[in-house]
């Protein structure tokens, strides 16, 4: 999948829409927060799937296992939200946008390996965004 390609899905999956901006964020505030979350090793097999793009952010976060950063679902989500400027619930709705469209881009077992390392709460990421749900006639598709 292109970056671009990636960008438009998040911007479409997000409640209320999001412009290229807010999906950017998005997305760079998710992947690097997940980046803190894994091994570096794990995230290279996953980055070498992504978009150029995409790879720095993931990267950014990318620790040695001795150095990983080990939070739940709400200190992830804190820290969207400190990187977005946003709520956590708001962060919880992005967040959940670039996971649906990261697990539509990535093939193979490596998405899988990532959640099976997160704890269980993580699930809830991983969640459809609720805009995944909603007939296009109700999705805001917000100016470029």
């Amino acid at each position: 999948m292109q970056f671009d390609d990636f960008l438009r899905r998040v911007e479409a999956r997000a409640a209320g829409g999001l412009n290229q901006g807010g999906a950017e964020r998005a997305i760079d505030a998710t992947l690097t927060t997940l980046g803190e979350q894994m091994p570096k090793g794990e995230l290279d097999r996953l980055a070498d799937q992504l978009p150029r793009e995409l790879q720095r952010s993931l990267r950014a976060g990318g620790a040695r296992v001795e150095e990983l950063n080990g939070f739940g679902v709400e200190g992830f989500l804190a820290r969207v939200a400190g990187r977005e400027g946003l709520s956590p619930s708001e962060a919880l709705d992005h967040a959940r946008a670039v996971f649906d469209v990261l697990e539509q881009a990535v093939t193979g077992p490596e998405l899988h390996h990532v959640r099976e390392r997160l704890p269980e709460q993580f699930a809830t990421l991983f969640a459809s965004p609720a805009a995944a749900r909603w007939p296009d006639t109700h999705r805001h598709h917000p100016h470029r």
